[in-house]
């Protein structure tokens, strides 16, 4: 089935702002939530549980990741939310029909109540610690459960992967078409992939492409040494590649704008396959490309991580700002 994405009213959100505002009456709430190993999986929630007990309409969707759920912090996280009282709902990473049905169903139950009770209805996704194969397929569901006066909120904790001098592979598995229609006939190509720093995942991704046209993006997250370690770790690939954009993680809709561009205009010289890879606001934005455009020829692939032998979970911390962006749902 053909995904289809409008992100009417797409702009950067503000946590602090929105944050100052959350308990205003007469809105309705669903915050949806990970447990997984990382520590940054609780970091909003810890943030702003307590500020917002006194909601009279909010429920909170928790999604507990049961790959690596004996490691690092994925206990720890668990007895958080329960010590809110607050039910983990477990599934692994290949679930993500199970995850997407749940999420259809608490949300159509949550808008039919606020249509009754005349009120609108926000959902908030903390989507630092989730698979790709989630958090990926969650705007288009959600923009098309939700109606156009209600809000879609996706919030990013920024974690801290410099500190870790060797980031260990998660390898590539399968290759799956996520977004956009491949074009009929046999035209040149262009990829766009995306970098991040595991560098023998990024290298096996292109041994299996072998791009004839590579364009590589890459976060600025503002962190120290962040793109000196990306140009580190990528240097063949980055000799190979035709193009390359540094692109601002603290802002989805530019990332998203520019992505989209580059895309619609290396269409014209023929198919666009886009790789996404990196943190997970440019894997979310590149992957999503597609979806809102039209025409085919341009498609994005989602790549299943491999899990080699021997991979050992990253723990994973906040470090710095909240980033996140909001748009509206389809629904009259």
């Amino acid at each position: 089935m053909k995904q289809t994405l409008k992100l009417n009213k797409l702009k950067t959100a503000d946590i602090e702002k929105w944050a100052g505002a959350a308990n205003e009456p007469g809105t309705y709430h669903l915050y949806i939530v990970a447990c997984g190993y990382e520590d940054r999986a609780c970091h909003w929630t810890r943030k702003h549980f307590d500020g917002l007990a006194t909601q009279k309409n909010s429920e909170w969707l928790v999604l507990g990741i049961e790959d690596f759920n004996a490691v690092l912090s994925r206990k720890a996280n668990e007895d958080f939310y329960e010590s809110k009282g607050l039910k983990v709902s477990k599934y692994l990473i290949g679930q993500y029909a199970e995850v997407q049905k749940e999420i259809a169903s608490t949300v159509g139950r949550i808008v039919a109540q606020a249509a009754q009770a005349k009120s609108r209805v926000e959902i908030h996704v903390d989507y630092s610690c989730m698979p790709r194969q989630w958090y990926c397929n969650f705007p288009v569901i959600l923009e098309q459960c939700v109606r156009q006066e209600d809000a879609i909120y996706f919030w990013y904790s920024l974690g801290d992967y410099c500190k870790h001098a060797e980031y260990p592979t998660a390898g590539v598995s399968d290759f799956n078409l996520f977004g956009g229609t491949p074009s009929l006939g046999q035209r040149s190509r262009t990829h766009i992939l995306g970098l991040g720093f595991d560098r023998i995942r990024s290298h096996s991704i292109c041994s299996v492409v072998d791009p004839q046209n590579l364009f590589c993006f890459y976060a600025k997250p503002g962190q120290q040494n962040h793109s000196e370690r990306i140009k580190h770790e990528h240097g063949d690939i980055f000799r190979q590649a035709s193009y390359e954009c540094e692109l601002p993680i603290e802002d989805f809709c530019l990332s998203f704008s520019k992505l989209r561009s580059i895309a619609k205009d290396f269409r014209m010289r023929g198919d666009v396959i886009i790789l996404p890879d990196g943190p997970k606001p440019l894997v979310l934005a590149s992957a999503l490309i597609p979806c809102s455009l039209s025409e085919s020829g341009i498609v994005s692939f989602l790549i299943s991580r491999g899990k080699p032998f021997g991979y050992i979970p990253v723990d994973v911390e906040a470090a710095g700002p909240i980033y996140g962006f909001q748009f509206s749902g389809q629904r009259l």
